[in-house]
């Protein structure tokens, strides 16, 4: 199941006209956990990948920008990383 500021990071892609994504679930550590009976609970976080032409990285990374209000402390992180070599993406990317 996604978390709901999932969902706004999908729907902020799909609207800059990126309809597939990957989501990947992980465990945070960069802050102090929460205890529940004497366990420590580690928040769970989701990774969504997207793969876009850097020509429009700006409209993508913009519109989740806005949907997620991240000129807030604490609203996710958006960054980007280039591919030098993709397979099995034929006919999916124009560049």
């Amino acid at each position: 199941m996604l978390s709901g500021r999932t969902g706004e990071v999908i729907e902020a892609t799909e609207a800059a006209g990126f309809q597939e994504c990957t989501v990947i679930q992980g465990k945070g550590i960069g802050h102090k956990h929460k205890r529940f009976l004497r366990f420590e609970v580690a928040p769970m976080r989701e990774i969504l990948m997207v793969i876009v032409e850097e020509s429009k990285y700006m409209k993508v990374s913009q519109s989740i920008y806005t949907k997620l209000g991240m000129d807030q402390e604490g609203k996710g992180i958006v960054f980007a990383e280039p591919l030098d070599q993709v397979a099995g993406l034929v006919g999916q990317l124009e560049d």
